[in-house]
């Protein structure tokens, strides 16, 4: 008796003989077999698409036999089976690598309203990876991150223009963002994005970093007045901020350049303007007396002076 592997070594020897064989099985479709001597081999597309192809099997369900590719939506999320076997409790299963993420953040929740509790028992409860907030009636309304599990990914937008998102991680998780101490809430700015793992199915960090975000300076007229203030939108969480950059736009968009430019001369060299203050209330600039800034380029309340870019965990 022929083994498997004999069989298809003398079919693949079998095509390796025939020009119409080969170009068969190149070029023929889904569903289609090529017939040779030694039998019938599969096309390439045929071959590739049942490689790919996954088994949609719905809501997951304890006690069911699940089989390799099948995918099966739990929490929001689509997975796919790594390894077949009977359900059980599907945490359990996911971390013995019975199953895997099938989609990374494509599992969407839209319109999301943030609830007014903010507390981590609180909040409104996210179910997707990938969540667009919406609808927050004061600063720091609260979403709730998901249950963690190992390999969790979860992705928050705030879509709102105007206020700020707290989010929390559910009871008995923590939001590390790389810390030593982690964190109970993060905060997010009007179109901010965070983006976190979790690795141990506690613990959610931060996937991307530092988050980056701008404001507009507004209409500054520099000529005239030597500082301003802006509300930065952070509150009492500005000790956040981790860097910060500011870029000065002279009148009708023709130039730009940075507030902490520096002014070189023979006997002096100093910044031509600084970032005076950063507190609760907002971030304080200031142009210096003489210096670049004081000429008639950068004067008049022009619709926006310039942006301020801050770098912060959330």
């Amino acid at each position: 008796m022929t083994t498997l592997l004999e069989r298809t070594e003398v079919a693949v020897s079998s095509i390796e003989t025939s020009a119409q064989a080969q170009s068969d099985v190149i070029s023929k479709g889904i569903g289609v077999s090529v017939g040779t001597p030694a039998g019938n081999i599969r096309t390439l597309s045929d071959a590739i698409f049942t490689i790919s192809q996954a088994n949609p099997r719905g809501a997951w369900a304890t006690s069911t036999i699940y089989n390799l590719k099948d995918l099966a939506v739990e929490a929001g999320i689509i997975y796919i089976v790594t390894d077949p076997h009977t359900s059980g409790v599907f945490l359990t299963d996911l971390g013995n690598g019975k199953w895997a993420v099938f989609q990374n953040f494509e599992t969407f929740q839209t319109g999301i309203t943030a609830d007014a509790s903010q507390t981590q028992a609180g909040g409104t409860a996210l179910t997707a990876e990938n969540n667009e907030v919406v609808n927050i009636v004061n600063d720091d309304d609260s979403v709730r991150m998901f249950p963690a599990f190992v390999r969790a990914k979860l992705r928050i937008t705030n879509k709102n223009t105007t206020k700020r998102l707290r989010f929390f991680p559910d009871v008995g998780n923590n939001i590390g963002n790389g810390l030593v101490a982690p964190n109970n809430f993060g905060i997010l700015l009007p179109g901010d994005t965070a983006s976190y793992i979790s690795y141990d199915g506690i613990n959610w960090v931060l996937l991307e970093g530092f988050i980056m975000t701008s404001i507009q300076i507004g209409g500054w007229d520099m000529f005239t007045t030597p500082s301003v203030t802006i509300d930065h939108k952070f509150g009492s969480f500005f000790i956040r901020v981790s860097s910060i950059n500011v870029i000065i736009i002279q009148n009708l968009n023709v130039g730009i350049t940075s507030l902490t430019r520096s002014n070189v001369s023979p006997t002096t060299s100093s910044l031509d303007g600084f970032i005076e203050d950063l507190d609760p209330l907002g971030i304080t600039l200031v142009r210096r007396d003489p210096g670049y800034f004081l000429q008639s380029i950068f004067n008049g309340t022009v619709s926006n002076r310039g942006n301020i870019t801050f770098w912060y965990k959330p």
